[in-house]
């Protein structure tokens, strides 16, 4: 059975650095290709409204001085000049004439911004979950500019969250993925607008290269793994294959061979005994792993790739995820994989099936999984193909913080009422039960690994 040495508590500090890679033999081939997901149908009214957004992004007007600047010029300046009101007259052009001067300045500076940041469109390098990275995206010196304030958002992907910080040299970009991905196209809106609100300006710039998340692997710096068991003759198991030595007896039963019998011991007792082969057990060194994506798996996700970046799997293992049709044995594979898993969670565990059945194809029975906290479809599919396979099997459900209830980042219209709550990437400590109780009856080895702390549970341990 696989078990997990839990860790002491960690102090309060920053994510440890995660140990080196272990070496891992190069790969004999190219990188497998990757089943591309199907990207949802955007709808006519959808689409309508998107080129809308765009081509109101063009107009240096905000709502407020949409309404307010006809209001201005062509009823408070023929009152005034009706009624001889000085005070209403010089107020009005005075209105008028800061609108203008929002006006320009807002396009001077989208001007500005915009030349600024084509140098600056390719992006490298990889990101980690929940972890704030400034990148080399730039806007020029908008920030000498007092009256200026400009703003970053990603569309595509738009699960990454960036901010503007103001240098001497600058306004650059930083950003704070909410979760795993793999993305080569992705596009940025650049919101230009004035301190009061009179004018603004958006476009948009699109990126090359790929944005690449990785799960954050949080404080599991290193979990330690009992080796996984197969059939051999090292140490005896009740329920093992007969293929150890003939040391265990038994009674005859017809159809015994002859030669098995214990003819001294039935000279002295007068019971017929035979001999039988012990059913036992011997370690594996060649495992397979793999991900299965669904709703609320970013933690699991996280431990499998402390996991790999750690090199406990050994130098010869198999990696696979959702969306990936062959398994892959290097770490730069693994978690390039793993990243791209998070576009398939509609399709959880489709893949498990032909992966178990490729491993022991390959002689590697040993299995690990890392599986979401909540319930889904994926969990019926899990049942059936492990039920299929003959190996053991062991399951990592990773959570964030057990001792406190999980929120949820608002969605439609939360947006525009209320502020942005961080994102749920756990169930409630009910669905993860269910979740471990449903694959323990199945007959897997179940740890609920804790990624704040690094602690492991078992299902027991959870519920007392």
């Amino acid at each position: 059975m696989t078990t997990v040495t839990p860790l002491p508590p960690a102090p309060a500090a920053p994510l440890v650095q995660m140990p080196a890679p272990a070496a891992v033999p190069q790969a004999q081939a190219e990188a497998p290709a990757l089943a591309a997901p199907v990207p949802p149908k955007r709808g006519f009214f959808r689409t309508l409204w998107r080129a809308a957004q765009c081509v109101w992004g063009w107009v240096p007007l905000t709502w407020a001085t949409a309404v307010a600047a006809p209001t201005l010029y062509w009823v408070a300046l023929p009152y005034a000049d009706a009624h001889k009101d000085r005070v209403v007259y010089t107020l009005t052009w005075c209105t008028l004439g800061l609108i203008g001067l929002a006006i320009a300045c807002v396009l001077l500076g989208a001007l500005w911004a915009r030349i600024a940041c084509r140098k600056s469109t390719q992006f490298s390098g990889d990101l980690t979950a929940d972890v704030a990275t400034p990148t080399n995206f730039t806007l020029g010196k908008l920030n000498w500019c007092p009256i200026l304030d400009a703003k970053i958002a990603w569309e595509e992907p738009d699960s990454i969250e960036a901010s503007v910080r103001g240098t001497f040299g600058g306004l650059r970009e930083e950003v704070t993925p909410q979760g795993r991905c793999l993305e080569k196209n992705f596009v940025r809106k650049v919101t230009v607008q004035d301190i009061f609100g009179l004018s603004r300006f958006v476009f948009r710039v699109k990126g090359t290269g790929a944005v690449r998340v990785l799960p954050n692997p949080g404080r599991i710096g290193w979990l330690r793994l009992t080796e996984q068991m197969t059939g051999g003759d090292m140490m005896s198991h009740p329920e093992g294959t007969p293929d150890g030595d003939l040391i265990e007896m038994r009674r005859y039963a017809p159809g015994d061979p002859l030669k098995c019998v214990l003819w001294k011991l039935y000279k002295k007792t007068g019971k017929l005994m035979v001999r039988v082969a012990e059913k036992a057990l011997s370690p594996t060194r060649r495992v397979m792993a793999y991900q299965i994506s669904g709703k609320l798996d970013e933690a699991s996700a996280g431990i499998a790739r402390a996991i790999l970046e750690g090199g406990q799997f050994g130098k010869d293992y198999l990696f696979s995820a959702d969306g990936n049709p062959t398994p892959v044995s290097e770490v730069r594979e693994c978690l390039e994989v793993l990243a791209r898993s998070a576009s398939f969670r509609a399709q959880g565990a489709d893949g498990l099936d032909n992966f178990l059945r490729d491993g022991t194809k390959r002689g590697v029975k040993a299995c690990y999984l890392f599986v979401p906290s909540t319930p889904g479809a994926w969990l019926d599919k899990t049942v059936a193909a492990v039920g299929a396979h003959r190996g053991p099997v062991s399951v990592f459900i990773g959570v964030d913080d057990l001792t406190t209830a999980p929120q949820r980042r608002l969605e439609g219209w939360g947006k525009f009422f209320f502020a942005h709550g961080k994102v749920k990437t756990q169930g409630s400590r009910a669905e993860v039960l269910t979740v471990a109780k449903r694959l323990e009856a199945a007959g897997m080895s179940v740890r609920i690994v804790e990624r704040a702390s690094g602690r492991a549970f078992s299902a027991p341990e959870l519920q007392g």
